[in-house]
Formats: structure tokens, sequence, C-alpha cells
């Protein structure tokens, strides 16, 4: 194994750490939309709720 093999080797590993980096951090953003969006619909969901029991009384 030359030089140049080993430092082939380690640019390939940076890319790929960089990738799974970049990957992990696109899931986490898009748990925080999906759990935004479910907070946004439970607050809805009540709201009406609060809204339809004011109403009837």
């Amino acid at each position: 194994m030359g030089f140049c093999h080993i430092v082939q080797q380690v640019c390939l590993l940076f890319l790929m750490l960089a990738w799974t980096s970049v990957q992990a951090e696109e899931n986490l953003e898009s748990r925080a939309l999906v759990i935004a969006t479910e907070k946004v619909a439970i607050s809805s969901e009540i709201a009406a709720r609060i809204q339809t029991i004011s109403f009837l009384k």
C-alpha cells in the first residue's frame, strides 16, 4: 500500500462521514417539521373543541 492509496482511503472516509452527517442533519430537520405539524394539528383540534363547548353553553 503506497502513500497515495492511504490518502485516497482517508479522503473517501472523510467524504463518507460528511455525507452521513448531512443525512443525519436532514433527518433531524424532517422530524422537527413533523413534530411541529403535529403540534399545530393538536392545537387546532383543541381550539375547535373549546369553541364547540363554548357554543353549546
